[in-house]
């Protein structure tokens, strides 16, 4: 893991990727970034690089807090609605320690403190008063996600084979 996390810095940010310093602590204006991986593709969360690519590091008396205080407003409402299960984890690169996540895309839209927010390019950015770009997105996720989808044409009767349900 630990090249494919020095690879992903190299690269730098981009529309997967957001590098955050988090030198005192857990950055305020990450759950901005965890709502746009949400609400678009995914990506990676890396704490403890700055933007110019530096690894920085993350203090060691710091690292539980941040995990802590993480998680914690991952499930908070009035910060990430749905709430979600995420975690960081901890990496040492070049004798610094550093913490991650990846961030799945959602079947849902969310918001971080009642705001809408999409990756775009490097940055995170407030949709919520674009109404037809939120609609957008949520057709988008209907179409990838197809748990909602009703097939009409598809019957109990004729398409599901019954000799691959056991009985109870």
């Amino acid at each position: 893991m630990e090249e494919k996390i020095k690879n992903i810095i190299l690269l730098g940010e981009n529309v997967n990727t957001e590098l955050k310093e988090a030198t005192n602590g857990l950055p305020k204006n990450v759950f901005e970034s965890v709502c746009s991986f949400l609400n678009t593709t995914g990506g990676y969360i890396i704490l403890g690089v700055n933007d110019k690519k530096e690894i920085i590091g993350i203090k060691r008396e710091l690292v539980e807090k941040i995990k802590k205080d993480y998680t914690t407003q991952c499930n908070n409402r009035e910060v990430i609605n749905p709430t979600i299960l995420s975690e960081l984890h901890e990496i040492e690169i070049d004798g610094k320690i550093l913490l991650y996540t990846h961030i799945e895309e959602s079947t849902e839209i969310h918001k971080c403190k009642g705001k809408v927010f999409i990756r775009n390019y490097e940055g995170d950015f407030d949709i919520s008063n674009n109404i037809p770009l939120i609609a957008s997105i949520h057709n988008k996720k209907r179409k990838i996600f197809d748990e909602d989808t009703i097939y009409p044409y598809v019957s109990v009767e004729e398409d599901l084979r019954h000799d691959l349900i056991e009985k109870a």
